[in-house]
């Protein structure tokens, strides 16, 4: 069983690919999030959210997934820590 992308084996331990350990979202849980930038529906696309609709740059807006968690903040404040 996988714990935090590793398989534990009797002598080894096996790092997974982050796509093996990335839960897909519910889709009842997907539904309901929107984009923070444009108020669109997301859409998953490999281990990823994506916007559904293009953002002021005019393309998709791209959040990541933390353990299956969404991490739904805007781009510019993963790029600058400090302004958290």
């Amino acid at each position: 069983m996988p714990v935090d992308g590793i398989l534990e084996g009797s002598r080894t331990a096996t790092v997974l690919p982050e796509s093996l350990i990335m839960a897909n979202l519910p889709q009842h849980l997907l539904a309901v999030l929107r984009c923070p930038v444009t108020g669109s529906p997301l859409a998953e696309d490999g281990g990823r959210l994506v916007s559904t609709a293009p953002g002021p740059d005019g393309a998709a807006v791209e959040y990541r997934l933390e353990e299956g968690i969404p991490v739904l903040l805007r781009p510019e404040l993963l790029d600058d820590p400090a302004r958290l």
